[in-house]
């Protein structure tokens, strides 16, 4: 039905836009003859006036000579056609003169009081700052606005979404992909995208290339430089399809420009026909806007905005952009020109690198203090300016000498704006490429720890939360952690900063300490929806799925709207083996959020757990459309063709999971698992050694590379034996452990004991039908007294995994031993029928 709806919105926009293209010259005459509205206006009046003098004259000359009025009536009634036809002529050129020049004064008055007023397909480089070059163009003088060459040739460029710093999802890794089309897309649905990205990325040359192929709309972008337009003004949007074009939002920020109420008096004038299409710059600008320090623009951003990052250029598409300014590069070079600025405004910042070496020290210095602080979030300020220079570079400026300093900074053309108390706007793009330290362009991991220490002895919190969450962008969980233990140190009240230090933990996977430093954060707030959203990922870490779910629903109470809590919450249900309110659940989050690929993927796992396979492939096929390089999803996809005993395919996905990540050691472990089903035992060992080389302490790697060398002879019975050990004394997933050292004491004939293992990690997880297939065959071995506990965990198991061959292959061992031989029977043709190549099943059933 989705599919359906799209093709027929589809059908209808390219419906409008033929009827646009056929319409257009009636729609552009009145513009074209607005501008003879003026001279008909007086042409009019005058002729008027003219009749009604001659009224006036023939009224009075009547009783003196009336063959006048009568002369006038002969000729107009003798040309009467002709006379009607110009007139009618004239008075439609008249009034459409009269349409084109209301309509032009409804746009002049539109321009005046928004800093951009197109329709879409008209908008130019120019309006957005560009200074369109050609190769051999001499370099110009520099200035200290912002310079943005252009060479005339664009490479479409692909986005991937941005890692939300709020995001509570079990793997946060899972981002989606978009194409220029989705994001127009996105805009037709009246949806908000924002690009961010390092300055010389290209990211707002890719917003006008996505917005002006929007034809039928009409771009408008805030004047932040006057008042907000009043409610008539944006009345006269009515009837339009509008893009709202916001390039840079830090701009807005800064300005405190009320774009909450413009975002909805646009919305209201065109009846939600609006999209919004938006860039910000990293850094610090960025990160006091997500963090709550951008005024107006800090609402906007919490309202649905879907935040975007550029893939990089391949090594092809640099060359070829090299060549469209003049420049070859050697494909080997290419990676020393990531961005397409490095490109294009490779002069500036080559004669920037040469003026940076020119500077004294000092200067160097406050460039890379700046450099620092913008690196890792932190809005630049002159008193955290001096504190880095001091703490950092230990160099103490007293306050007119650092005036002095920033001003030559200004001078040298490092600066975009003059120096202020209020701020400092520094050009972030040489910063980033001219500006370097004594140990290379990016800081030692020392400096990053003198920062923290300098900002924690001067009790800036707002710059140590700044710091913690650009350390999560940049990847140093740990360096993240500290940060937010350095603000508790301050402030131990501080709910925000408990609430990430959980969240960090957690992606540590430090469980316990995750959850106490979850609980502070709800102490100090209790209404904090995010928190308890994150509670259930933590307690689904730690087994307590029940708790976990009274956690996620509390999420719910205070956001019933929360996309990521409805999705968690479906998995917790999964776990617990409430399949079908997990489904109910993946439905709602859906339908808050149709993209969702991540909610796909779990429902995928979902139906694969309950056995409906085909199912789950059509989950993974949707989230792979909309994420194509989505590792988890092929990942996934593959256990489940491997349960259906297409080994073949399942290969493929796992080859295609470890070519997107090389370091997936689950991949490389199912990939040797399914190896060692098609009894390829030597390349199995491989994988499964690569699994183990990446995850020392995998515990499941080691159980079936003892099961691998098992099969493979006596000679590898040593082995083993060893990797058995290991795997028993492993704590890596606490169930895993216990059922490897379950089965090791079945083996050895301990059954109490191996029961005990059993419950207990049926109790950690109720839907492990693992556990319970295992612990059947245990009672089984039992003795007839335990043969209906034995087949009860076996119909238990099937009823987990309605796709479980061994478990059907165990029950038809263990009723024909019982004589039942017609169920046996047909517990091995079910087996036959999940997995034709499984010789073993034809044995039994024989």
């Amino acid at each position: 039905m989705k599919r359906f709806r799209s093709l027929g919105s589809k059908v209808w926009r390219a419906a409008t836009e033929f009827a646009q293209l056929i319409t257009w010259p009636l729609r552009s005459f009145p513009f074209l003859v607005s501008p003879f509205y003026p001279r008909l206006k007086w042409f009019v009046r005058i002729a008027l006036a003219s009749v009604l003098f001659g009224l006036i004259t023939v009224y009075i000359a009547e009783e003196f000579d009336p063959r006048v009025w009568k002369a006038v009536t002969r000729f107009v009634a003798a040309h009467q056609s002709p006379f009607l036809l110009a007139l009618g002529l004239f008075l439609i050129f008249y009034f459409l003169a009269w349409v084109g020049h209301k309509r032009r004064e409804t746009q002049r008055c539109l321009r005046a009081a928004f800093g951009i007023y197109l329709p879409a397909e008209k908008l130019s480089l120019a309006d957005l700052g560009f200074r369109e070059s050609q190769p051999e163009e001499p370099e110009r003088w520099e200035t200290h606005l912002q310079e943005r060459p252009f060479f005339g040739t664009y490479f479409p460029r692909t986005m991937i979404e941005d890692e939300d710093t709020e995001s509570t999802d079990a793997d946060t890794g899972m981002r989606r992909e978009f194409t220029e089309e989705d994001l127009q897309e996105h805009i037709r649905d009246g949806r908000r995208f924002l690009l961010l990205d390092h300055l010389y990325s290209g990211k707002t040359l890719t917003l006008f290339h996505i917005v002006r192929r929007m034809r039928g709309y009409t771009v408008v972008s805030p004047d932040d430089s006057q008042p907000l337009p009043d409610e008539e003004t944006f009345a006269l949007l009515k009837g339009r399809r509008v893009v709202i074009l916001l390039d840079n939002l830090a701009a807005l920020a800064e300005s405190n420009y009320n774009l909450v109420l413009f975002v909805r008096r646009v919305a209201e004038a065109t009846r939600n026909r609006y999209g919004v299409a938006a860039t910000c710059r990293e850094g610090g600008a960025f990160t006091a806007i997500a963090a709550g320090h951008g005024n107006y623009v800090t609402y906007f951003h919490e309202q649905g905005l879907l935040k975007l990052r550029l893939c990089p250029m391949t090594s092809a598409t640099l060359v070829e952009l090299a060549a469209t300014s003049g420049m070859l590069l050697d494909p080997k070079d290419a990676r020393k020109f990531p961005l397409p600025g490095n490109i294009t405004m490779r002069v500036q910042t080559q004669t920037m690198k040469v003026r940076f070496d020119a500077l004294p020290e000092p200067s160097k210095d406050a460039l890379r203090a700046l450099k620092l602080l913008d690196t890792g979030g932190v809005p630049l300020t002159i008193p955290r300016f001096q504190i880095v220079l001091r703490g950092v570079f230990h160099r103490s400026i007293e306050q007119n000498r650092t005036e002095d300093v920033l001003r030559n900074l200004w001078d040298q053309f490092f600066l975009l704006e003059q120096p202020s108390m209020k701020r400092l706007h520094p050009h972030f793009g040489y910063l980033g490429y001219a500006v370097s330290y004594s140990e290379g362009r990016e800081p030692e991991d020392e400096r990053w720890d003198n920062l923290a220490q300098a900002l924690e002895k001067a009790r800036d919190v707002e710059a140590l939360v700044h710091l913690g969450h650009g350390h999560r962008r940049r990847g140093d969980l740990v360096r993240c952690l500290q940060m937010f233990d350095g603000v508790l140190r301050i402030d131990p009240e501080h709910a925000s900063a408990n609430f990430h230090r959980g969240y960090t933990l957690a992606r540590l996977g430090q469980f316990k300490e995750a959850l106490e430093a979850n609980a502070r954060a709800l102490e100090f707030r209790p209404d904090f929806a995010e928190a308890y959203n994150n509670r259930s990922y933590i307690l689904s870490g730690c087994g307590q799925f029940s708790s976990a779910l009274d956690a996620v629903q509390r999420a719910l109470e205070l956001r019933p709207d929360f996309e990521d809590a409805h999705t968690n919450r479906a998995i917790v249900l999964a776990r617990l083996g409430r399949f079908k309110e997990a489904q109910q659940e993946f439905s709602t989050a859906l339908g808050l959020r149709p993209e969702s690929s991540y909610a796909y993927l779990n429902m995928g796992i979902t139906l694969s757990r309950q056995g409906a396979s085909n199912e789950a492939l059509i989950a993974y096929e949707q989230a792979l459309k909309l994420r194509p390089r989505y590792p988890e999803a092929h990942f996934n996809r593959g256990i489940t063709l491997a349960r259906m005993g297409r080994f073949d395919n399942a290969l493929a996905d796992f080859a295609r999971a470890i070519e997107l990540r090389s370091d997936y050691a689950e991949a490389h472990m199912h990939r040797g698992q399914t190896l060692a089903n098609l009894q390829r035992y030597p390349e199995a060992i491989q994988a499964l050694n690569r699994a183990i080389e990446l995850k020392r302490d995998y515990a499941l790697a080691y159980v079936n590379r003892a099961r691998t060398f098992a099969h493979m002879g006596p000679e590898c019975r040593e082995a083993a034996s060893r990797d058995w050990q290991t795997a028993s004394a492993l704590g890596a997933v606490p169930e895993q452990r216990n059922l490897v050292l379950g089965v090791s004491l079945a083996h050895q004939g301990e059954f109490s004991k191996a029961l005990d293992i059993f419950d207990r990690v049926i109790k950690l997880r109720p839907d492990y039908a693992e556990a319970y297939m295992n612990r059947a065959i245990t009672l089984a071995r039992m003795g007839m007294d335990r043969f209906d506990d034995a087949l009860a965990d076996f119909d238990r198991a099937i009823e987990l995994r309605p796709d479980y061959a061994a478990a059907y292959m165990n029950r038809g061992q263990t009723l024909a031993q019982r004589d039942r031989f017609d169920d046996a029977l047909a517990d091995f043709d079910r087996v036959i029928k999940l997995r034709p190549d499984y010789a073993e099943a034809y044995m039994n059933r024989a």
